[in-house]
Formats: structure tokens, C-alpha cells, sequence
């Protein structure tokens, strides 16, 4: 994140100290505007207030991008700053400034819609497999007592089939997969063949009412 930091300056022409506040660190993707800056040497420039003697604060900045940190001093010729910054993909194949706001949000919504990892699913399918074994065994149950589902088990049950359908869903567009076919199709099968079963019984348990 962009922070500031404040510094003792020593004026070269009339000895005179003042105090200056400066970026101690760049923001670039959340203030793209503070990259061109730096890279044209702006804000690190202060005037003495006895005697207006211009004094450039020589320091190191730690500028933060998409692609990385990287420290490099005020001092640093335009040559060296340009370099970094196409090494950091702050600037395009024609030395044109990006948009590294547009760029993090493309980057955050992959993220989101990025798939879980193999083993991610697979511990969460799991649970919803044990949960709808439970109910299975409560459902078989139930029927056995002629007793019929109240309203927070309804609730209980709409949870659950929500969580099963999305999953169902993400099973067929995920880019991941067991390793093998073989593998792949026992498990579907295994967790539709079981919601199957449980639908049966809540069905059963409707015509109880």
C-alpha cells in the first residue's frame, strides 16, 4: 500500500533543516497515476523555506505492483526506473503506461472464478456425502415412526439441496478431476445415486402428511 514517511532535510545553500513528508512506498495498482509520477521525479523535489534552494531527497522507495515489490532509489536515472517498470508490467510493449487497477480486478474475478483445488472438492463432497447419509438414516426413520418433517428439518433439507446442486454443478465445469476416468465416474455416480435415495424418502415422507 502507499505510505508516508516524514525526513529531516539539511538545505546544501543556507544550512537550514526543515522537515518534508514523502511516499515511503507506491501503491501502482491502486494509484496508477503515482508510477508516472515517480518515473517523471515528482514528489521527491522540496523547496527551503529560507532561501527557495530546490533539494531533491535522495532515498529508497519500495514500489508495489501486480507482478511484485521492488526498491529503487530517488536518485535512480529514468533508464533504470523504465527498466523495472517493464520488468514489473507496468508499462506495455509500447512503453505505454497499463491500467493495473483494470488489470487487479480482471486478476481478482479469476481468482473468484477460479476451481478449487482437487483436494478441496474432494473433502467437501465428502461432507456433503456424510451429511446426506444422516439424513438418509433420520429420513428411514421417520417413516418407520409414520412421522413427518417440521419445518426447520424442511429448512434443513433446502440447505442441502442447495449445497448438493452447486456442487453437482461445479463437478461438471471444473477444469480439475480425479486422475483417472474410472475414479471420476464412481464418484458421481456414488453422490447422485445417494441424493437420489434421500429425495425418495423425503418423498415418501411428504405423502405422510
Amino acid at each position: 500500500m502507499t505510505s508516508l514517511s516524514r525526513f529531516v532535510l539539511n538545505c546544501p545553500k543556507c544550512d537550514t533543516e526543515f522537515s518534508v513528508i514523502y511516499f515511503l512506498s507506491l501503491n501502482t495498482w491502486m494509484d496508477p497515476s503515482s508510477a508516472k509520477d515517480f518515473l517523471d521525479g515528482k514528489g521527491y523535489y522540496f523547496k527551503c523555506p529560507s532561501c527557495d534552494q530546490n533539494i531533491r531527497l535522495v532515498t529508497e522507495v519500495l514500489v508495489n505492483t501486480l507482478r511484485g515489490m521492488f526498491n529503487i532509489s530517488t536518485n535512480a536515472s529514468r533508464e533504470e526506473k523504465l527498466l523495472l517498470y517493464k520488468q514489473y508490467g507496468l508499462l506495455d510493449e509500447n512503453n505505454e503506461f497499463k491500467n493495473p487497477f483494470n488489470e487487479w480486478i480482471l486478476n481478482q474475478r479469476a481468482k473468484f472464478y477460479a476451481p478449487d483445488d482437487t483436494d478441496t472438492q474432494r473433502r467437501r463432497q465428502e461432507k456433503l456425502v456424510e451429511e446426506i447419509n444422516v439424513k438418509i438414516q433420520l429420513y428411514k426413520q421417520f417413516i418407520k415412526e409414520r412421522k413427518v418433517l417440521d419445518d426447520e428439518q424442511e429448512r434443513s433439507f433446502k440447505d442441502l439441496q442447495i449445497r448438493w446442486e452447486n456442487e453437482r454443478l461445479k463437478g461438471e465445469t471444473y477444469l480439475h478431476k480425479p486422475n483417472t476416468i474410472d475414479v471420476r465416474t464412481t464418484k458421481n455416480l456414488l453422490f447422485l445415486k445417494l441424493w437420489e435415495d434421500l429425495v425418495q424418502l423425503k418423498l415418501e415422507l411428504e405423502e405422510l402428511k
